[in-house]
């Protein structure tokens, strides 16, 4: 009886240990608070490439949980998830203190250490990963300070212009290998005209024309040659939606309606 009596003793004693310890981890615990939970087998992630160049690639994901939140652990806790040869714009460790979604706002807190170099880049990186996914702005608190992130931040910038002043800033999506090439031109021009010199104009048997009424563009391509594939198509489609001022897009090629949204 005695020999039972001390078994169930230590048999209480584990579970009122093992008790104490989740309870207490439990209060240490950050949750995650999210309205929608998507769940993928890879994500879209803008990391750095060898050359510098801020690219987005698809990273396969290793766990079952949020997108959104996975994208953000990718700069740290998931860095090893990218694909050989790309690295994440940031130098430091976090710790996710809070991560909400509304509607198409996020609000983030990180607990940061071990910081070796600005934040810009990892800015930049972190908005158009979300914009990605219809994200339109941040609300980000790194330890004490408070940054917004908006939208459409400049992105591999290049200047197409003549003169610094008065010039317009465009981002136009480029398709190059598995990666999806954003750069943020600085120009004058009309924004169509200088979108298809840039993604179409460059094939030298193609031809292209375009309408709009109201918020509705028409584009007609003609290639003999068929050239321009498919992902450039895409391409121009994101890079057209991107500018926020049509609400249909129809890209009409050698008489064949190939994209209607």
């Amino acid at each position: 009886m005695k020999k039972i009596a001390v078994i169930l003793s230590l048999f209480t004693l584990v579970f009122l240990v093992l008790f104490i310890i989740l309870k207490g981890d439990g209060q240490k615990l950050h949750i995650v608070y999210v309205d929608e939970f998507e769940v993928k087998t890879a994500v879209k992630v803008c990391a750095r490439r060898p050359d510098g160049k801020l690219v987005l690639v698809d990273v396969e994901k290793h766990t079952n949980e949020d997108d959104l939140l996975y994208i953000l652990k990718t700069y740290d806790h998931y860095h090893n998830a990218l694909p050989p040869t790309y690295v994440t714009p940031l130098s430091a460790n976090f710790e996710v203190i809070k991560f909400e979604k509304t509607n198409n706002m996020l609000a983030i807190e990180l607990k940061m250490t071990h910081l070796k170099s600005g934040l810009q880049d990892f800015f930049t990186a972190l908005m158009w990963s979300y914009q990605y996914r219809g994200i339109e702005g941040i609300d980000l608190k790194i330890n004490k300070e408070s940054f917004q992130l908006a939208k459409n931040r400049l992105i591999n910038p290049e200047s197409a212009a003549t003169t610094p002043y008065g010039n317009i800033a465009q981002t136009i999506f480029h398709r190059e290998g598995d990666e999806i090439l954003p750069v943020t031109y600085l120009h004058r021009d009309d924004r169509i005209n200088f979108l298809m010199h840039k993604v179409i104009a460059k094939y030298p048997d193609a031809t292209y024309e375009y309408e709009t009424v109201d918020r509705m563009i028409t584009i007609r391509i003609t290639d003999p040659e068929e050239q321009i594939s498919k992902d450039v198509i895409e391409m121009l489609l994101l890079s057209i939606d991107h500018l926020d001022i049509f609400d249909h897009i129809i890209i009409i090629k050698n008489g064949a309606v190939i994209a209607h949204n």
